[in-house]
């Protein structure tokens, strides 16, 4: 039997049962290297033995791929696993290829030495389009909060709440908005909640400029820098796992930008603005549920921060 069919026959098999369980990839067994399928009560998938203390923690659509403690099986794993049996056949051709240590054991050592490189790989060939905020908008909410701190410890980032604002302190809201475009100055508004102002508060925008750069810093070292400063690990991990950025994440890790401009924009009446108060009886009109637009910030009241 090869060690797709034996694949395919194992998920069938999970599908059909309700128990938890984990089974040795004989196909590969009898070639003398290791390699698992498994069952919990979250998801199916495949495993190879994983030493040493780096973290993996990558996923799209309903596939995740990650370093984990296996208590049933007594071992570190670097696992393959899906949530959703509706294609488990499919799945079970890249787990196949996933295991298959090719000739002499080299594809396997490729995993075990650089297991984001196999990622990526299949992640691009599948289409991966990443539901997540991009590295540098990331960047920009974590340093606005960071220039916030500074002078406020209770200002809360609020990523994990999914709030109108990025930034709230008792008196103030703030928008954070990031961009690599070293020559544009404009910015997209996906709501007319975005740029609302909440009673009894004033609402400022900050706009960040970025450019991709080896002298940049990166999420991991940000996140790093503001639990230096005081802030709390746990509710910051929250917040970078709303956002698409767990520990173990390639991205969090590599991606570096430098800041090349910061800009502070009072959010007020001469703000230009599309809000639910710009309507009839303070609403949108009858079946609109949403607008988006694009604000020219050329000429508006600004300062650098």
């Amino acid at each position: 039997m090869s060690l797709l069919e034996e694949i395919k026959i194992i998920f069938t098999m999970f599908k059909t049962s309700s128990s938890s369980g984990i089974r040795d990839i004989k196909a590969l067994k009898d070639n003398c290297y290791d390699g698992i399928a498994f069952k919990d009560s979250k998801c199916y998938g495949v495993g190879i033995r994983f030493e040493g203390d780096l973290v993996v923690n990558e996923s799209f659509a309903n596939v995740s791929y990650r370093t984990e403690e296996l208590q049933f099986a007594g071992n570190k794993y670097l696992l393959l696993t899906a949530s959703n049996y509706q294609y488990k056949n499919e799945f079970a051709t890249i787990c196949a290829q996933f295991l298959d240590p090719g000739k002499n054991g080299e594809d396997r050592q490729k995993i075990i030495q650089d297991p984001f490189e196999w990622w990526k790989n299949w992640s691009n060939l599948l289409g991966n389009i990443f539901s997540h905020s991009r590295v540098y908008d990331v960047l920009g909410e974590m340093i606005a909060f960071e220039y916030l701190y500074n002078s406020n410890k209770d200002v809360k980032w609020t990523a994990e709440d999914k709030n109108s604002h990025d930034l709230e302190t008792k008196n103030h809201s703030y928008e954070v908005k990031s961009t690599v475009l070293k020559y544009a100055n404009e910015i997209e508004i996906s709501s007319q909640n975005q740029l609302a102002i909440l009673e009894n508060k004033t609402l400022d925008l900050m706009y960040i400029k970025f450019e991709k750069s080896q002298e940049g810093i990166t999420i991991d070292e940000m996140a790093d820098k503001l639990v230096q400063m005081g802030c709390d690990k746990i509710e910051l991990e929250k917040h970078l796992s709303c956002l698409g950025y767990p520990v173990g994440t390639l991205e969090r890790m590599n991606d570096r930008y430098k800041v090349i401009d910061k800009t502070m924009y009072p959010v007020d009446e001469d703000f230009p603005k599309i809000i639910n108060d710009n309507f009839i009886g303070g609403a949108l009109p009858d079946n609109i549920s949403k607008i988006k637009y694009t604000v020219q910030l050329n000429g508006l009241k600004c300062r650098k921060w």
